[in-house]
């Protein structure tokens, strides 16, 4: 399976969490693609066997992922909607913080939530995304 992870922000606190998706997701032979900006904040910080893709934008990653993983808050997921856009990608949203209504997967959740995935086991709930 082919996952992108986007983050904004690296949370020196949640190392071991980041960590712990890296490894299951490369345990499970996932080719892994970072948006660039959180690459150069997690590199020399976190360990993989094999050295990730990096994307910019959304045409780096359009019809070439299966899955986002966006890893951080609410805010967080409203920004990997710009690289996801139209493109039938769904996300799976990651909560650091204490409450989130659009990142929904809590830390303690997160081995289940990726196991969902990889096994095609979830529910996508579509969102509409307001145009200007």
């Amino acid at each position: 399976m082919r996952i992108a992870i986007f983050g904004i922000e690296f949370y020196e606190d949640s190392t071991q969490l980041y960590q712990k998706i890296i490894d299951k997701l490369e345990r499970e032979n996932c080719t892994i693609l970072l948006n660039s900006s959180f690459f150069d904040q997690i590199a020399g910080r976190l360990k993989f066997t094999k050295k990730p893709k990096v994307f910019s934008h959304n045409e780096d990653i359009k019809g070439k992922i299966d899955v986002l993983f966006s890893i951080g808050g609410d805010g967080t997921i409203l920004e990997s909607v710009t690289y996801v856009r139209d493109s039938g990608i769904p996300i799976l949203g990651i909560n650091l913080g204490q409450l989130g209504f659009l990142s929904s997967v809590s830390r303690t959740e997160i081995s289940q939530a990726i196991d969902a995935v990889l096994n095609n086991n979830y529910i996508i709930n579509k969102r509409t995304l307001l145009k200007m």
